[in-house]
């Protein structure tokens, strides 16, 4: 897709092993969530502000499904992801930074 960028990071269940994400302001990103065909877990990946209001969100993905949707960092700031059913395990930080 012309004009977005797309997001190509391996998220993990160990919250210490998650990628911190360094995005552009204003600018659209693609979030690709690509699930293992043996999970048993279902997975939401989101999208919050730090102090915890919801910004974005894919769909509920399970056991090797594909989700993408297009998330636009908007203005330096902070942000958190998290898996919508892991949200203690699988979960990291956002920095949109000039």
């Amino acid at each position: 897709m012309e004009g977005i960028t797309n997001i190509d990071k391996t998220v993990s269940a160990n919250p210490d092993d998650e990628p911190i994400l360094k995005l552009r302001p204003n600018t659209d990103y693609e979030f690709i969530v690509n699930t293992i065909p043996d999970d048993e877990n279902e997975h939401e990946l989101k999208i919050s502000t730090i102090q915890g209001v919801e910004i974005a969100e894919g769909e509920s993905v399970d056991k090797g499904e594909p989700s993408n949707f297009i998330f636009n960092s908007g203005q330096p700031r902070t942000l958190t992801y998290f898996c919508e059913y892991l949200p203690t395990s699988m979960v990291g930080p956002i920095n949109v930074v000039e």
